[in-house]
């Protein structure tokens, strides 16, 4: 059997012991890891561009680097920067734990988790006022990390709330109101997160969270546009692309990591979602990216 070549990923705990923490580095710091080879991590990043150039690859999908950009980057994705040497700004850093039962805000920074904040797009340029209001709330983060006063957490929390508000704003232009995703919905996204390899079947879910299918394909579609057999087509096959680019694994490794017992059904069925099979897939992406 060949050799298994997993996709990189960079985890906090080597950096920070406390999960409730939150960090804040200048992009000119030097990352310890190649930032510009396809990897990813254990926990969020949110990119604040003050200083454009260059371009930032997101699960296949390539953005330019524009000044006053925020790109944010959820756990899991697969990414690599490929940074002008001179555009500049800060990158945050938090992991999953930090959005946990210790916020207790209203409207609670967890929704990064469930991306209630019903982001369309990972990158976003802001106009010169919210961009304005972004360095503000990054410069009130920072003081609070420095004060380490009682409740500095929770302050924290709430302008790292606002700060993503201010980015769903200009994410969501055009919209009179941005709707908040249904918390069934949220919920599924956790549990689909944590399950996709192995359970692939729409009764799983919906006995998890106790409710029939139709009524859960109504709630995903209002809140996603699709529904739930898609939804969770649409996640294996995103896993499925990430390890046929980015991995050395073959065929029916990436397809057994993913819950396909079966080479040929797996075959069979990337082909039904893909329009190509994984073979054929693995070699148009690595054409493109050349890897």
């Amino acid at each position: 059997m060949a050799k298994h070549v997993s996709i990189p990923e960079f985890k906090l705990g080597s950096i920070i012991m406390d999960s409730n923490d939150i960090i804040i580095e200048r992009l000119e710091k030097n990352a310890n890891y190649d930032h510009t080879e396809p990897h990813r991590h254990n926990y969020y990043e949110i990119f604040i561009f003050e200083k454009g150039g260059g371009s930032h690859m997101i699960d296949f999908e390539d953005w330019d680097i524009a000044d006053r950009d925020v790109h944010v980057l959820y756990p899991g994705q697969v990414h690599c920067v490929q940074r002008d040497a001179s555009s500049n700004g800060w990158v945050l850093k938090c992991t999953p734990e930090y959005f946990g039962p210790m916020g207790n805000t209203t409207f609670s920074t967890r929704g990064l988790l469930h991306n209630d904040f019903n982001l369309k797009r990972p990158t976003n340029q802001l106009n010169k006022e919210s961009f304005n209001k972004i360095q503000a709330f990054v410069q009130s983060i920072n003081q609070e990390k420095a004060s380490k006063d009682w409740a500095s957490q929770t302050v924290i929390r709430n302008y790292l709330n606002l700060l993503m508000l201010e980015v769903s704003r200009a994410n969501n232009t055009g919209s009179n109101e941005v709707k908040k995703v249904d918390t069934m919905a949220s919920k599924f996204s956790s549990l689909l997160e944590h399950n996709f390899s192995k359970q692939h079947r729409v009764t799983f879910y919906c006995d998890a969270l106790a409710v029939n299918d139709s009524k859960l394909g109504n709630i995903l579609k209002e809140a996603y546009g699709h529904g739930t057999s898609d939804l969770i087509a649409n996640r294996i096959l995103l896993e499925a692309k990430r390890f046929l680019l980015h991995s050395d694994s073959s065929i029916k490794e990436i397809g057994f990591l993913i819950g396909f017992e079966d080479n040929a059904y797996f075959n069979r069925w990337f082909k039904k979602y893909a329009t190509c099979t994984p073979g054929e897939f693995r070699i148009r992406a690595k054409e493109k990216y050349q890897t």
